[in-house]
């Protein structure tokens, strides 16, 4: 994504942002922003901040996604704020209107945007960044909090002069810039100890290409800083003012290179780590890879358990693959969030859950990460009998008192599939046990609520099946930090959903097309296209369950259906104009189930039309009237 200021072009893009933003806002009944549809904001506004070259935008695949405007402007009330920095008013960036559509809620744009922010202000010279909000919009506070910003008081003001509100004032105070760092003069970085990483490929076109590095050069350092991996290259490329040190043919190279901030370099690498994929070293009791079939593609026996990962990814890590120098590292770098598995705060617990005699050691990094605000996405999978009850109550607790540097704790129950034999005996959770997770987990919540504007701790959506229970709203979740955990997702898809149905017209159109998915789902897709029908009387999408032969157990979730149990289930099944299959079925390449078929594989043994769909509301809709494409 590119952080950069507005153009002229973007201003259709703003408005109808705003536009969105607000109708929904207004057919919803809940406002999160208290602003009001042509009064503020409107065109005008962008207008406005684009002439004074305030305006900014966040753009994704060439498409502004969101926009901000960023200034020097501090209205009168802003002087009887206490704020915590005292700071003159051209090193003071002061946040307006940022504005974020709601059909791309939920992809982590507002922790994108505040994150640019922070560079931007660096790179201005700022000291502090400040701004104001709506004491209603407790999603735009927590996400500020969870983002290293300070409450600094309230005041009841007229807003454009009409719009009575309360709002409430933020502060972020901007590290000091560090010292440049020391160039390898004469080569000194070249020495028996130094590793060099090969280059695969550059990208025409691109500063590294025009200024002569070539495919099997070897990288050596960056503005004097030893290359050893990704995250290296990642950190010290963002400078404008570059030189890169190569080896060619086991000479040492220098380029001095010149380029946009946080513009790729160009350069591509064999290994997207530059480095081995660290493997676990744990032998988790509920090691969901220990309980795989076989059959299955050979990339999902591998136990990844790498820091690098999680960075880039999103995936979680244990620190038992960590030292005191990666923490070190982490810290330097300011490399944040981290998503650490943690499962229990009691050493003992975690290493009789782990199987790791360094699991419950390692525990000592969280408060170190969160000392030096490096943020944390905790993860527990909550074993019956186990670490749930009490010691479950312990970890929520423990990790509590890094708040608001631990900003979110999933709580996900143990899934279990037909394939455990030789292995722990676990057993399936049971509906009062997950009751009593989400109470100890609301009581949680409440008191961090109250503390530091966030719940911090929520439950996985299966929890809430498993026990019966409602499925909390929307609003519930605040910023949907761990959908990837299942967290939330529901509450998402409806509003998703809703607010797509709510932008289209209707029509007496017909189709029919069939939906795969998996057991746990079918059930909400029902109910979700139920709500199309005044609208689109004539349109149909049939959902199938498809049940999860290939993994038994209690496995229903989409992302883990098989090809095979799709052949199976859906051969003598009706499938209309054609069979839509959920991407998050397949691997990245959307070209593999987990059990190594393909949708290729689907269509030809079931004779359709083979449709690949994201399952957001918006493409639910899409699949509904018949726009989802079908494979090539």
């Amino acid at each position: 994504m590119l952080f950069r200021p507005a153009a002229e072009s973007d201003l259709d893009a703003i408005e109808r942002h705003y536009t969105e933003l607000l109708t929904h806002e207004a057919e919803t009944g809940r406002s999160t922003t208290n602003w009001s549809l042509g009064v503020y904001p409107t065109r005008q506004t962008a207008a406005a901040a684009l002439a004074a070259g305030t305006l900014w935008v966040l753009e994704r695949e060439g498409e502004p996604v969101a926009s901000v405007i960023l200034n020097h402007h501090q209205d009168d009330f802003y002087a009887t704020i206490g704020w915590q920095y005292p700071a003159p008013p051209e090193q003071v960036l002061v946040v307006h209107t940022l504005c974020i559509p709601p059909r791309y809620a939920g992809q982590g744009l507002g922790r994108e945007c505040v994150s640019r922010i922070k560079q931007q202000a660096a790179a201005m010279g700022c000291a502090v960044i400040r701004l104001d909000t709506w004491a209603g919009n407790i999603p735009a506070a927590t996400l500020y909090q969870k983002n290293g910003f300070s409450l600094c008081g309230r005041a009841q003001v007229l807003f454009q002069g009409k719009i009575p509100e309360e709002l409430v004032f933020l502060e972020y105070r901007c590290p000091p810039s560090a010292d440049p760092p020391a160039v390898c003069a004469n080569f000194t970085c070249f020495g028996e100890k130094t590793m060099s990483i090969l280059i695969d490929s550059v990208t025409p076109h691109t500063p590294a290409a025009n200024a002569g590095i070539r495919a099997g050069d070897r990288l050596v350092a960056v503005n004097g800083n030893l290359i050893h991996d990704v995250l290296d290259y990642r950190f010290y490329m963002i400078d404008t003012a570059l030189t890169v040190e190569v080896e060619r043919d086991s000479k040492p190279l220098t380029f001095h290179i010149k380029k946009e901030e946080y513009d790729e370099l160009g350069l591509e690498f064999t290994d997207y780590l530059m480095d081995r994929q660290h493997h676990c070293a744990n032998k988790c009791v509920f090691c969901f890879v220990d309980q795989l079939p076989k059959g299955m593609r050979e990339t999902l026996y591998f136990k990844d358990d790498d820091s690098r990962m999680s960075f880039l990814f999103g995936s979680y890590v244990t620190l038992t693959n960590m030292t005191d120098e990666d923490i070190a590292r982490i810290i330097k770098m300011h490399i944040s969030p981290i998503n650490i598995s943690v499962h229990a705060t009691n050493p003992e617990l975690r290493v009789e859950l782990m199987k790791n005699p360094r699991s419950g050691e390692v525990l000592k990094y969280i408060p170190q990460l969160a000392a030096h605000h490096i943020r944390i996405n905790a993860q527990i999978v909550v074993c019956p009998g186990l670490n749930d009850g009490e010691e479950l109550r312990r970890s929520l607790w423990d990790l509590g008192q890094y708040a608001p540097e631990v900003q979110s704790i999933a709580l996900v129950p143990v899934g279990l599939t037909g394939h455990r034999e030789g292995l722990y005996p676990l057993r399936m959770m049971e509906p009062e046990e997950a009751a009593d997770c989400i109470r100890i987990a609301d009581e949680f919540g409440e008191e961090m609520l109250r503390r530091h504007g966030s719940r911090i701790a929520f439950c996985a959506d299966e929890l809430y099946l498993i026990a019966g229970l409602p499925l909390p709203d929307y609003s519930y979740y605040e910023d949907f930090d761990q959908l990837g955990n299942g967290v939330g997702t529901t509450a998402l898809l409806r509003d998703e959903f809703a607010s797509a149905l709510s932008m289209e017209d209707g029509d007496e159109e017909k189709s029919h097309f069939s939906l795969a998915t998996g057991e746990a789902a079918a059930p909400l897709l029902r109910e979700l296209l139920e709500t199309a029908k005044d609208k689109f009387p004539h349109r149909q999408l049939t959902v199938y369950g498809v049940p999860n032969i290939t993994f038994g157990g209690g496995v229903n979730v989409t992302g883990l259906v098989c090809g095979r149990d799709i052949i199976e289930y859906l051969r003598d099944k009706p499938l209309y104009q054609g069979l839509i299959l959920p991407e998050i079925m397949l691997r990245d390449e959307k070209d593999k189930f987990l059990d190594d078929t393909t949708p290729y594989d689907v269509a030809e043994a079931l004779q359709t039309t083979v449709h690949v769909a994201g399952m957001d509301g918006a493409d639910l809709l899409d699949a509904l009237l018949g726009l989802t494409p079908p494979l090539a």
